[in-house]
């Protein structure tokens, strides 16, 4: 809806835009509306940076700090999930720690959570 929309219909107040312009951070929320991958988004976010104390369900992400994640990232995440480590041998190693659907679904929110655009 238009703003002009919304005065008309007389709703007070502006919903998130999650799709707001990259140089307005202000008016950009992090979406929760699936709060089924709020658990993934935290894994992912206290693994790429580390954070002591660890972040929590409660914290909020700025735009700019999910798109500090890239393919990479993802990809020792998913590791890290499936093996304990980052860096593995398929020869070698077995994944013991997530199964395959864990896998798939915390590869689908990471790529949904830290698109850079809406059609991407």
């Amino acid at each position: 809806m238009m703003e002009e929309e919304l005065q008309v219909h007389g709703e007070v107040s502006l919903p998130s835009n999650r799709f707001a312009p990259p140089e307005d951070e202000t008016a950009w929320r992090m979406p929760r509306d699936k709060p089924e991958y709020i658990p993934y988004i935290i894994s992912l976010m206290n693994f790429f940076h580390s954070p002591n104390p660890k972040y929590n369900k409660h914290t909020e992400f700025t735009r700019s700090q999910l798109l500090e994640i890239n393919p990479t990232v993802v990809k020792r995440w998913l590791s890290f999930l499936a093996y304990g480590k980052e860096e593995y041998d398929p020869a070698i190693d077995a994944p013991t720690f997530k199964r395959a659907n864990s896998l798939k679904q915390a590869k689908k929110v990471a790529a949904t959570s830290c698109q850079t655009s809406p059609s991407g």
